[in-house]
């Protein structure tokens, strides 16, 4: 359904433009459009990118990772298409209306009446295909303020380091996940227990492989890394490499997650790089 609508409002703005385009500035409107196509060639190239940094070819480093997260996240292509869309239908209006018509007095008076009702017309045309991009930008924006809120990110509760830590299985009553922190000789570890809607449960530090250390959201029935929006799907938590959650030694026994103190303490020097 959303295709189908998104083909409809492509054609009537291809109808409304066409109509509108005889008095439009097109090199104003082509270099416009030109700069936001350039900002999506950078995003294509930061997916890219990422998908290089996650298996390994290329070298990266936190500081690359931050920027190539922030190109790279569903958010930024939505920004990206507002501007393709709100730009060029602002450029249009501004020719339409920024510029008073000028009429060359020597012709006759019909002839003037006709070029200022054809002017008419095309400002009508015009302002109607810019006025419809301008809509489809709010709608957008609009689905980028609701995605915004998405997602159940819990804050961490503190525990006290033991040589094993138990968590019972009660705790996640009503909550989908929960997330801990644990101070191990001086640096604070954090890892989150999600369960799934079949009952099964994933364990693992919340701190991406390859990412800076801004940890993961529950979306659903996935985990989203929260510094390039990369959805790690259940079944995955725990497999090491790439965008997903640094593994964490843990077991369900009875009714508790039982988790080592050996296991938080290898997992110390992942953010001890913080």
């Amino acid at each position: 359904m959303g295709g189908s609508l998104g083909l409809i409002l492509a054609v009537l703005f291809g109808f409304l433009l066409i109509k509108g385009s005889l008095r439009i500035n097109l090199k104003t409107f082509f270099v416009t459009t030109g700069f936001v196509l350039a900002l999506l060639v950078f995003k294509l190239t930061a997916n890219g990118l990422h998908e290089f940094f996650e298996v390994g070819l290329l070298p990266s480093s936190e500081t690359v990772l931050e920027m190539v997260g922030f190109l790279t996240k569903e958010t930024t292509s939505v920004v990206i298409l507002i501007a393709l869309l709100a730009l060029p239908a602002l450029s249009m209006l501004q020719d339409a209306w920024g510029k008073p018509l000028e009429l060359d007095s020597s012709l006759p008076l019909a002839e003037q009446r006709k070029i200022k009702a054809e002017a008419r017309r095309q400002k009508r045309w015009t302002t109607t295909a810019a006025a419809v991009a301008l809509g489809i930008s709010y709608l957008l924006g609009m689905s980028l303020a609701v995605s915004a809120g998405r997602g159940f990110d819990p804050s961490p509760l503190p525990v006290q380091l033991a040589e094993t830590i138990r968590i019972p299985l009660k705790e996640f009553d009503g909550q989908p996940m929960r997330k801990y922190t644990v101070n191990v000789r001086g640096v604070d570890v954090r890892f989150f227990i999600v369960r799934n809607k079949d009952g099964g449960i994933a364990v693992a530090l919340d701190a991406c492989n390859i990412c800076p250390l801004k940890g993961y959201y529950l979306d659903g029935e996935q985990m989203v890394c929260r510094n390039c929006g990369a959805p790690i799907a259940f079944g995955t938590i725990g497999t090491p490499g790439g965008c997903n959650p640094v593994p964490l030694n843990a077991v369900v026994e009875g009714d508790a997650v039982l988790v080592h103190a050996q296991a938080l303490e290898e997992g110390r020097a992942r953010f001890a790089r913080r």
